[in-house]
């Protein structure tokens, strides 16, 4: 939690940072499924 605010205090401009804490808040309620970020190439 804490490197998470020094990292959101370290993003240049107010929109960039909301979109990152947004980001956060909606992986936190909707966890990525792992079968999404696994690409194989084919």
């Amino acid at each position: 939690m804490m490197w998470r605010a020094i990292y959101l205090g370290k993003l240049p401009g107010l929109e960039r940072k909301v979109r990152v804490l947004v980001g956060w808040i909606i992986e936190l309620f909707f966890p990525r499924d792992i079968v999404q970020t696994i690409e194989l190439d084919r």
